[in-house]
Formats: C-alpha cells, sequence, structure tokens
C-alpha cells in the first residue's frame, strides 16, 4: 500500500521529530561527561598528589628550604615555576598515573611518593575501568 502513495512513504521516510538528532547530542553528552569526570578526577588527584609531594619533602635545617635532594618537588624544579606550570604538571602527572600509562617523565623519588603512586595506580585502574565500561555502554 505504501509503495503506490509516494507522498504518504516520503513522509514516513523523513525524520519530522529530528531523532536521529536527539540520539547523537545524547551520546556527545554522555561522552563529554565522562571527559569532565576523568579531568576533574586527574585534577583532584593533582592537587593531592602536590600536597602529599610538598608535606613529605624533607628539608635540611640551616639550609635552603628547597635544598637539592633528590625528591619529586626539588628535582623537577617545580616550587620555581609559576602555580599555573605546576597545576598543569600536576594534571599531566596525574592523568597518565591513573591511565597506568606512566611515560616516565614524571615520577615518584621517594618511599612516600612511591607509596602514594602506588595508591594512584591502583585507585587509576578501578577509576578507568568504570568510565571505559561506561563509554562501551554508550557506544553499545
Amino acid at each position: 500500500m505504501l509503495s503506490k502513495d509516494k507522498e504518504r512513504e516520503f513522509n514516513l521516510l523523513n525524520d519530522h521529530n529530528k531523532i536521529n538528532q536527539l540520539v547523537i547530542m545524547g551520546f556527545f553528552l554522555k561522552t563529554l561527561k565522562l571527559v569532565i569526570q576523568i579531568f576533574n578526577i586527574s585534577f583532584f588527584t593533582g592537587i593531592f598528589w602536590y600536597i602529599v609531594t610538598d608535606l613529605t619533602e624533607t628539608s635540611i635545617p640551616g639550609h635552603n628550604e628547597h635544598a637539592d635532594t633528590d625528591e619529586f618537588l626539588n628535582l623537577y624544579q617545580l616550587h620555581n615555576r609559576h602555580n599555573e606550570e605546576q597545576l598543569l604538571i600536576m594534571i599531566y602527572f596525574s592523568f597518565t598515573t591513573l591511565s597506568t600509562v606512566g611515560f616516565g617523565d614524571y615520577t615518584p623519588r621517594s618511599n612516600y611518593e612511591r607509596l602514594v603512586g602506588c595508591v594512584i595506580l591502583i585507585f587509576g585502574v578501578a577509576i578507568f575501568s568504570y568510565i571505559m565500561g561506561n563509554f562501551i555502554e554508550i557506544l553499545g
């Protein structure tokens, strides 16, 4: 019957309610939500990492406050950088650690830093597994 009435066939094939656009927009918004979650987790983990490395930093009494030690903040000279650059480095470090990529350009140096780094790695595996599961659900 539809094949005989071309006008009715054309009307049924058109997407008058823009359902395809709504579905694509829904996928885009869900993906954007996951990206924002990844950024927020990396941001707060980077801040946590900076606080831990700053608190566990050993300074030698009577010497320069930021002596040339082999610890994270001193080794990478983060005290001498602007706050924005420090924040960007910490977010980068925490993102690569959380995603278990770890390029090796910034690494934990002291035993305290290694211990916290292990906790961040375990936390990262759980978080990224959750996020990737949600992403696969969006695609599926």
